[in-house]
């Protein structure tokens, strides 16, 4: 386990605050259009711990999952206007 001094309280991903007591999956399902399945394909595709505490995650780390959402798609998946749509929203 980190040292406590690196723990951050709430971290904030894609417009949503998320406690830092929350694992990784938990806390990206927290925001809007992410379910608890897209959370663990978004962790697994970036090579994170599901189950860390989204508090103990290093700055690189975050910024890797803030990053992620531009190049991740939902396999095909379109919405009804026929564009693709992402994680966040259609693009």
């Amino acid at each position: 386990m980190p040292e406590r001094s690196s723990f951050s309280q709430v971290v904030r991903i894609a417009n949503t605050d998320i406690p830092g007591e929350e694992t990784l999956v938990y806390g990206l399902s927290r925001i809007k259009g992410i379910g608890y399945t897209t959370a663990l394909a978004i962790a697994r595709k970036l090579g994170l711990d599901p189950t860390v505490r989204v508090g103990y995650l290093s700055a690189e780390a975050l910024k890797r999952v803030w990053a992620s959402p531009h190049g991740f798609t939902t396999g095909g998946r379109t919405t009804r206007r026929g564009r693709t749509a992402t994680w966040w929203g259609p693009s």
